[in-house]
């Protein structure tokens, strides 16, 4: 399955995040909605593309903050997830 031209921008911006500072600790994961399980993915990820934070597999932020590689990196240094929503 192919990536939408929203995702692959977004996945530039998080390798451009990864260059800034090499010390940074997150990986980059891909929720492919294939068309046997599209619907149940949807209601899972009602958007795309998400940034979501986890910690230990269990989902700890929706990033919802600004996506500029300088920002993130700050926001994943600080350990802070602005734009946090809390219903997840």
């Amino acid at each position: 399955m192919s990536w939408s031209g929203h995702c692959k921008h977004l996945l530039g911006k998080l390798y451009a995040t990864l260059e800034l500072d090499d010390s940074l600790d997150f990986s980059i994961a891909n929720v492919p909605c294939a068309e046997e399980n599209y619907r149940t993915c949807m209601e899972r990820f009602p958007g795309f593309p998400q940034i979501r934070f986890y910690d230990n597999g269990k989902v700890v932020c929706n990033y919802q903050g600004n996506r500029d590689p300088v920002v993130m990196k700050a926001a994943i240094r600080a350990g802070v997830c602005p734009g946090y929503n809390d219903e997840l």
